[in-house]
């Protein structure tokens, strides 16, 4: 049988890579050796599947197109024969591969981990914190087995479902003395030329913060970009600046004496998180399961946040 599960395996990669040198890289082939695999798989579906093109790129067919579809059904059904005998083991076992960034990992991380590793002991977790760009490619390279991140992506290979919203919030330090009270609603048009940490260009938050201050009508006195939320708000506590923060690092600044943390209006600003998994296979259930986890924490700490804010108010600022 030609097209077994391993030729199978082969074309999809090369269907998602758009290259059969990139493909033999992910399966750890040689280049000649996965372009005789496709060609061999050619020959026996009897149709062309890749067109080359310059710069030593791929170009599928419609019939590649339609196979792939059939293929990665398959590889997950198959996957899914791995998982037929979790029921009968005595607990989650094995290991947990989760790509996260720093929107999760600089407050969830340690309540999820705290409440995953006394209900599940026996799994190992590895937790890989970095930009979304890089949890991506790890994740389509098969070195993490789920990413968490913020933005609406569409990666070939790669299928994505919601994890979660969260407001923004702007902070500010509390010695700069803007005339903005601590978990009041701010208008950014209200505020005047203001000096805004943003995160850099390549970062998945970069695209919706630039068009939420062109909507917002916000006067923009001077920019800075930083692509860390640590180093950021150390600067914040020791300066004039502003800058945005989603609602899972804003809880720490809210209880803090140092910040001024306010919601945004007119309009809102948010963000969203995806979970992304690849399109080939059924992630383990212990990934599964840390990110069941890894949500109930998150929702957890938003409703938190929405009683801190109500308190701030009542207590008048």
């Amino acid at each position: 049988m030609i097209d077994t599960l391993l030729r199978i395996r082969l074309f999809v990669a090369a269907y998602e890579e758009g290259s059969f040198t990139a493909a033999a890289v992910r399966e750890h082939l040689t280049q000649p050796g996965m372009t005789q695999h496709m060609q061999t798989l050619e020959q026996h579906l009897g149709v062309k599947l890749f067109m080359r093109q310059r710069g030593n790129t791929m170009e599928p067919t419609p019939a590649a197109d339609a196979y792939y579809a059939a293929c990665v059904t398959a590889l997950r059904a198959h996957s899914k024969t791995r998982l037929a005998v979790q029921p009968f083991t005595s607990g989650l076992s094995g290991e947990v591969r989760i790509g996260l960034t720093p929107a999760l990992t600089s407050t969830i991380l340690a309540p999820t981990l705290s409440s995953f590793v006394v209900q599940h002991p026996n799994v190992v977790v590895r937790i890989m914190d970095s930009f979304s760009d890089v949890v991506v490619d790890k994740l389509r390279a098969g070195e993490i087995d789920l990413a968490v991140v913020p933005g609406n992506r569409r990666e070939a290979g790669l299928r994505q479902g919601p994890f979660a919203r969260m407001p923004e919030f702007l902070v500010s330090g509390a010695r700069a003395q803007h005339q903005v009270v601590n978990g009041r609603p701010v208008r950014l048009a209200d505020l005047g030329p203001i000096k805004l940490i943003v995160p850099g260009r390549t970062q998945a938050r970069r695209p919706g913060l630039d068009a939420y201050l062109a909507q917002s009508g916000a006067i923009i006195d001077r920019v800075l970009e930083m692509d860390t939320f640590g180093g950021g708000k150390d600067f914040i506590k020791h300066s004039d600046w502003f800058a945005f923060h989603p609602a899972t690092v804003a809880i720490s600044e809210l209880h803090s004496d140092d910040f001024i943390v306010n919601s945004l209006i007119d309009p809102p600003l948010s963000l969203e998180l995806f979970v992304l998994e690849r399109n080939r296979e059924v992630p383990p259930p212990e990934a599964i399961t840390f990110v069941e986890e890894l949500r109930r924490q998150t929702l957890a700490t938003l409703d938190s946040i929405d009683a801190l804010l109500n308190g701030i108010g009542k207590s008048g600022g």
